[in-house]
């Protein structure tokens, strides 16, 4: 479990650990074992994540109240999408995104940390389903027991305003450690900020504002000026 814990603060994988500690004359178990030595810490890890982002949430919370304001008044967030594989690879081959997994990750503009106070991800992979498709089967990717897909291989992974979305539920997630959003600040698309917009607005009847990325738009620039050049 230990092993596993320093594994996904890392960037090798079962494979790789099992042959480094192969080439150390350290005993190791098989590649199953390993992997569900990783499945049950993913979820013990991925909880304590959860209370974490909680926690931070109620932390600028109480900043905003020491402040002297209200501790539901709405904040500025940043959120950003990013993908296993990027979409430059896709670039001449096809119009869909290329990844398989992605995640959002959504901070705050309160405190000069900018705390990570909620995250989604989007995967497509499902060892079961991939078996399944091996055997001539169609299977009922991601509603069969132990899919760790979460849409649809034929789904757009590149749907930032459903990402959006399912961030802006997370946050009013809990009377006390939810936020209020009054401003989006994203990439130059707008997507998440309508996805964001509509929830709150449902929601909390607040209408959040959006606003651009100086450093997405900084590398556009100098994108576009190497190409003139």
């Amino acid at each position: 479990m230990a092993l596993q814990v320093g594994l996904y603060q890392s960037s090798i994988a079962n494979s790789a650990a099992s042959r480094i500690l192969t080439a150390m004359s350290i005993p190791t178990g098989s590649l199953s074992g390993f992997q569900k030595t990783a499945n049950k810490c993913g979820d013990i890890l991925a909880a304590a994540n959860e209370l974490d982002m909680a926690e931070r949430r109620r932390k600028v919370k109480d900043i905003l109240e020491y402040r002297g304001m209200d501790r539901n008044t709405p904040i500025d967030i940043e959120i950003d999408r990013q993908y296993n594989i990027p979409l430059s690879h896709a670039k001449g081959r096809t119009p869909f995104a290329p990844a398989t997994q992605a995640r959002d990750v959504v901070t705050e503009n309160v405190t000069p940390e900018k705390y990570i106070v909620t995250y989604n991800s989007t995967n497509k992979l499902c060892r079961v389903g991939q078996r399944l498709v091996g055997q001539g089967k169609e299977p009922a990717c991601p509603n069969h027991p132990k899919c760790t897909a979460t849409i649809k291989m034929s789904d757009n992974i590149g749907d930032e305003m459903l990402g959006g979305q399912k961030c802006a539920q997370k946050l009013l997630t809990g009377d006390e450690t939810q936020l209020l959003v009054k401003g989006v600040v994203s990439d130059s698309d707008g997507h998440f900020h309508r996805g964001v917009q509509e929830v709150m607005k449902s929601a909390a009847g607040v209408d959040p504002t959006s606003y651009l990325c100086v450093n997405h738009l900084k590398r556009s620039l100098c994108k576009n000026w190497k190409d003139l050049l």
